[in-house]
């Protein structure tokens, strides 16, 4: 028990104060996270995704690996998701919302803040492999899952990851990597500078999006999506985690924060996703809440079972 204690006092606490701070402005001030979020999506993330990535002492092989789990984590769980609803003879829209929120974690500004307080620079570049992956792949195969029962729009998905900023400072970081090349001293600073107010105004943006989006009986309407959401996204993953880890020779950092990223709670941006395109989005909001609550216990909880 005391170890479940010291990574919930160490590692969540800390999360769940600056998150606090977002609750407040929200309910007090009324503020809007959007404005936040396009600036750290278009402008600070895309600093600490480089600042990370050139930092990083990742090896090729590794990189790689960490890169063949996100997708694996997001194909395997997206399977159990539709086996899921297949069994509970969900319709398309609820089969899509599902899908969505056991496959897509917070790994933004909940992951990303975790890694750093447990496992410091290491664990932050290792963590960002999973974050640049899974938010391409939200943008894709996300956008793709929420039009089931409409048209497929390809085209339109790609445009969306085309406007990725953070995709394209990976690419820059790899090249930076691969090739031993230095960035100017002046401009690196800059970038850091940038790249450390990343987190915690991720943080603070969670908590808004969190004040925002908790409506009275909104757990009542969608309890038939939350509790399979939920048990998928916060048990089942995290044992589908530790064994594709396994099964990738994932050790070390690499492999504690492979699973750590697995039992994250579902992605807020889900929510954005679904009341875009109309799949359930009362039922993804409310299965948003109900993970991110449960998740001071469960992450803990893995943490200390899986030795992490």
């Amino acid at each position: 028990m005391g170890g479940i204690t010291d990574v919930f006092l160490q590692n969540i606490v800390p999360i769940l104060l600056v998150a606090s701070i977002g609750v407040v402005l929200r309910w007090k001030l009324k503020v809007d996270g959007r404005p936040l979020a396009r600036v750290v999506f278009n402008g600070l993330s895309p600093c600490l995704v480089f600042v990370s990535l050139v930092n990083s002492e990742l090896s090729g092989d590794e990189f790689a690996r960490l890169f063949l789990y996100t997708v694996g984590m997001v194909a395997i769980t997206g399977v159990l998701a539709w086996l899921t609803g297949r069994f509970l003879r969900f319709g398309p829209r609820r089969q899509a919302a599902l899908m969505l929120t056991v496959m897509f974690v917070n790994s933004g500004n909940y992951g990303l803040t975790l890694a750093e307080l447990r496992y410091g620079a290491p664990g932050l570049s290792r963590a960002i492999v999973y974050y640049v992956t899974s938010t391409s792949l939200v943008y894709t195969v996300g956008v793709f899952l929420a039009t089931m029962g409409q048209r497929p729009d390809w085209r339109g998905s790609l445009r969306r990851l085309a406007r990725i900023p953070a995709v394209y400072a990976t690419l820059v970081a790899i090249l930076f990597f691969v090739n031993d090349w230095t960035v100017p001293r002046p401009l690196m600073s800059g970038i850091e500078i940038a790249a450390g107010g990343a987190i915690p105004v991720m943080l603070v943006i969670l908590g808004i999006n969190l004040a925002s989006i908790t409506e009275p009986g909104i757990l009542r309407r969608s309890l038939g999506l939350v509790v399979p959401g939920s048990i998928l996204r916060m048990v089942v993953a995290p044992a589908v985690g530790l064994g594709l880890a396994t099964a990738l020779g994932l050790t070390g950092v690499s492999r504690s924060m492979a699973v750590i990223d697995a039992a994250l709670p579902a992605a807020v941006i889900t929510t954005v996703i679904a009341t875009e395109f109309d799949v359930e989005p009362t039922g993804v909001t409310a299965t948003v809440i109900v993970t991110t609550l449960l998740s001071p216990i469960t992450v803990p909880i893995i943490v200390t079972l899986f030795n992490l």
